[in-house]
């Protein structure tokens, strides 16, 4: 008898957000790793595609030459703006 295949859900493996993910500007949204820098979400929650979005896409911006706590500093001020313009886009769905 030859073995059945599952294909795995990467859904079904209850993965969580990671605070220490935020060296890489990201936040966690409605479940989601939302980019705080162009504010793409990754699709699965894992380390790796999240170091994979921020050396392609924001390596050579001037975000990657902060220090520490400029960092963090940059995180909330970027974290604060988008808190800001959620209701916004709501608002204006909400006829």
């Amino acid at each position: 008898m030859s073995a059945i295949v599952k294909n795995r859900k990467v859904d079904l493996e209850c993965r969580a957000f990671n605070p220490e993910w935020e060296k890489y500007f990201f936040t966690e949204r409605f479940g989601q790793a939302q980019c705080l820098i162009c504010l793409k979400t990754v699709a699965v929650l894992r380390e790796y595609n999240m170091r994979r979005h921020w050396e392609t896409q924001h390596q050579a911006s001037s975000f990657a030459s902060m220090f520490a706590a400029e960092r963090k500093e940059a995180i909330v001020k970027l974290s604060g703006n988008l808190q800001k313009s959620t209701p916004l886009f709501r608002k204006q769905t909400d006829y």
